[in-house]
């Protein structure tokens, strides 16, 4: 804001500064009197009106960025839009400065007059603009600071509602646990009172089993002895017996099994060799010779292949050079035809800068087919049309600048009509400057020349990329595409053998730990034939000692002996069964671990139950504290947040009205400053 405070006294206190002209020397006396006074003037006014045209885009765009910042804050972009403002307005002043300067070099004191008012205006506004900007910058932060309070009130109403639905979701849970842990008092039906039932059970099982295991030690211990010794070796061979005509079955079927697995390795390594017999050390040298022809097929068959890769790329090598050479023709022949045209546009852009180089020029005459002066600093010449069916229309040669130099009764028409005047400059549509003119073609002259140099070297590049590249082809071997064939063949070939070569030595390995486990069958089984044969002899000499009632009933209380055993693991299976019951049912109801309520006795058990419903009361009692505190809590933040609101609306009503009165303010001064700006123009004109 600085600079552009100094930069409006500067303008307000101008004192008169002479120009400098940039006319050719050759020019006459009287066009440069013209430069320095009408055109300047002129210059200096389509300028000004850029630059406030600049400005008010400016301006305009700083205000959008502004009225967005009252919803989300940009301070990067809005220092931007600032910048972007504070050089629109220096460049307004600057054109300004150029107003005063060229107004004052035409001498005349009544335009300097209502000059001084234009600027005096004109420095009135630019200072009720400062004022709104400073205002603007106020809403901003005013805006940010209540925007902050608001998000962070904002912030703590989310936290504390959150903090509310976490307390009440604890009351639930705790109150919930609660009416379980009283159930175990008062509710016979209670998954507590079920748990003494389990209990219970329990301990009736294990009294069974202590009683059918005092009557196995009985019978072990008391009854078994009274028969001798021959009665107990009868059982115990009897037993012996059976469990070695179980292991002779057994191995009998594994001797069958391994003999399955070695017919079908054999069966498979017969269809593998034909037929015909093989050692495993011929096998072995059969597989290391297929794995050396493999190898050497493998390297033939890459050398081919890397020969086969590179002839493909040079082949598309040369395809590829080659279409850059028939482009390259081609661009040079676009560039040799273009070029006689551009000559002749550049003589002609040349000659007429020759003739007047800061002059203008019409490049489209329009469609009425007559070019007005663009050098006569006059906006419009009119003439009267004689034929408007002509091609180009006929026009009278007297040429009239203003239409108060028209005839009396003459008629302005908007398009040529016979017999009315027209306006020939208001359809020309192209007017350049000599000098920018000639630049223009010059360049495009010289341009095409270098690229046309260019293009040509190309060419001569990949011509002789050309012929290096087909020299290289004639190196080639024109039977790659055989040879690289053949190699892939002979490659598959050698692979396949060293397959099948490796497949016969795997089988013949296979074989090897087969017929070692059929030996080690065979050797196991003759053994338990041995011993089963051992025991069945002693089996029949013990027959002939024993009684059979006698045996009879030494087996009766064997089976009372098993049957018993038999009995009491299925109590303790029972019992482990209850016992997890028992921890399922106390995690159910309580949600706690298990070992929190563990323990035989029921009453204490009971006492501890008691005790933890005094301290869920207690925390159900201090969870509704929290969210009753919390709630108001909430309240307050919410009254608080209005408050804010209320606060930020009036005072940025109170900030828009000062801006509505400068802008009226502005408004009402801009006029003013026209007023004098148009008193000036007639002043001059």
């Amino acid at each position: 804001m600085t600079n552009f405070k100094q930069l409006t006294i500067g303008v307000l206190m101008l004192g008169t500064l002479g120009v400098t002209s940039c006319v050719d020397d050759e020019i006459s006396s009287e066009v440069k009197a013209i430069y320095q006074g009408q055109a300047a003037f002129l210059s200096a006014q389509s300028n000004l009106k850029q630059a406030e045209a600049d400005l008010k885009a400016a301006d305009a765009a700083y205000q959008l960025l502004i009225n967005i910042a009252k919803e989300a804050q940009n301070e990067l972009e809005i220092l931007e839009a600032q910048n972007a403002l504070e050089i629109a307005r220096e460049e307004h002043i600057k054109a300004l400065l150029q107003l005063k300067l060229d107004v004052e070099a035409t001498k005349s004191s009544e335009a300097e007059k209502y000059l001084g008012q234009y600027l005096s205006e004109k420095g009135n506004i630019m200072t009720l603009k400062s004022s709104i900007s400073s205002l603007n910058a106020d809403l901003l932060r005013l805006n940010a600071t209540v925007a902050d309070g608001i998000f962070d009130t904002e912030e703590a109403i989310e936290l504390e509602e959150i903090n509310i639905a976490q307390y009440e979701n604890q009351l639930v849970e705790d109150e919930f646990i609660l009416g379980l842990l009283k159930a175990v008092e008062s509710d016979p039906a209670s998954v507590g009172n079920q748990v003494i039932e389990i209990q219970k059970q329990i301990d009736a099982l294990k009294a069974e089993n202590k009683e059918k295991n005092a009557r196995v030690t009985e019978i072990s211990t008391t009854e078994l002895p009274k028969f001798g010794g021959d009665l107990s070796d009868y059982q115990n061979i009897k037993t012996e017996v059976q469990g070695l005509k179980n292991s002779v079955q057994s191995w009998e079927v594994y001797l069958s099994e391994f003999n399955d697995q070695l017919a079908e390795v054999q069966e498979e390594l017969g269809q593998l060799t034909g037929g015909t017999a093989i050692t495993y050390e011929q096998a072995l040298v059969n597989r290391d010779n297929a794995e050396a022809t493999k190898d050497e097929k493998q390297d033939v068959f890459d050398t081919v292949s890397m020969l086969a890769s590179e002839y493909s790329d040079l082949i598309n090598d040369i395809a590829a050079v080659d279409a850059q050479i028939k482009q390259k023709e081609t661009s040079i022949s676009s560039i040799e035809n273009s070029l006689e045209d551009l000559k002749s546009e550049f003589d002609t852009r040349k000659s007429i800068f020759d003739n007047d180089p800061s002059g203008k020029t019409v490049d489209d005459k329009g469609a009425d087919g007559k070019a007005g002066n663009p050098n006569d600093n006059f906006p419009s010449t009119y003439h009267l049309v004689l034929d408007a069916t002509a091609d180009p229309i006929s026009y009278e040669a007297q040429a009239y600048f203003t239409m108060a130099d028209l005839p009396v009764g003459a008629v302005i028409g908007a398009v040529p009509t016979d017999g009315e005047y027209f306006d020939v400059e208001a359809d020309d549509t192209a007017i350049v400057y000599n000098e920018d003119a000639f630049n223009a073609a010059q360049s495009a002259f010289i341009n095409a020349q270098v690229a046309l140099s260019n293009e040509k070297s190309a060419l001569a590049d990949y011509e002789a990329e050309l012929v290096e590249l087909k020299e290289k082809q004639a190196t080639f071997d024109t039977t790659l595409s055989t040879q690289l064939e053949n190699a892939r063949r002979e490659k598959e070939e050698a692979d396949a053998a060293y397959d099948l070569a490796s497949d016969i030595v795997s089988l013949l390995e296979s074989i090897i730990p087969i017929e070692n486990d059929i030996l080690d069958t065979k050797t196991s089984l003759e053994v338990y034939k041995l011993r089963l044969a051992d025991s069945e002899r002693e089996l029949n000499r013990l027959a002939d000692l024993v009684d059979d009632a006698t045996f009879a009933e030494y087996s009766a209380l064997l089976a009372q002996v098993f049957q018993l055993e038999q009995e009491v693991a299925i109590n303790e299976d029972m019992i482990n069964d209850l016992e997890g019951d028992i921890i399922y049912f106390e995690g159910l109801e309580l949600e706690l671990e298990a070992s929190n309520y563990a323990g035989s006795d029921y009453e204490e058990r009971l006492e501890r139950i008691a005790e933890e419903i005094k301290d869920q009361e207690v925390a159900i009692l201090e969870t509704k504290k929290n969210i009753t505190s919390a709630k108001n809590k909430l309240e307050e933040l919410k009254q608080d947040k209005v408050d804010l609101e209320e606060t930020r609306l009036t005072d940025i009503a109170e900030i828009e009205a000062r801006i509505e009165l400068l802008e009226s303010e502005i408004s009402q001064r801009e006029q003013l400053a026209e007023n004098y700006l148009a008193l000036m123009n007639d002043a001059l004109s």
